[in-house]
């Protein structure tokens, strides 16, 4: 839960990959309709169809964009010491 809150936090500072992209491969954009946050996600993918890059943007909480940031981060800018170890 430590880990959870700790990068919340971090994302809520630092937010990441925030703004439009131009011409997106992909994009999809939803409203809650209970609280009237607005959250724009935009995919560009490469060749092989896998995400090359990935951004969030709209109006919405900071609780909201805290969780869309870590999800719009891709693998390769996770620090090494931050990325899941594989157990199997």
């Amino acid at each position: 839960m430590r880990v959870y809150i700790a990068t919340i936090l971090e994302h809520a500072r630092h937010r990441r990959n925030f703004g439009r992209m131009t011409l997106p491969d992909i994009a999809l954009e939803e409203v809650n309709p209970l609280c009237g946050d607005r959250i724009r996600i935009e995919l560009r993918l490469g060749s092989d169809r896998a995400v090359k890059e990935a951004r969030f943007s709209g109006e919405m909480c900071a609780i909201a964009e805290a969780s869309a940031s870590p999800l719009v981060v891709c693998p390769w800018q996770i620090p090494k010491s931050c990325r899941c170890r594989r157990l199997v």
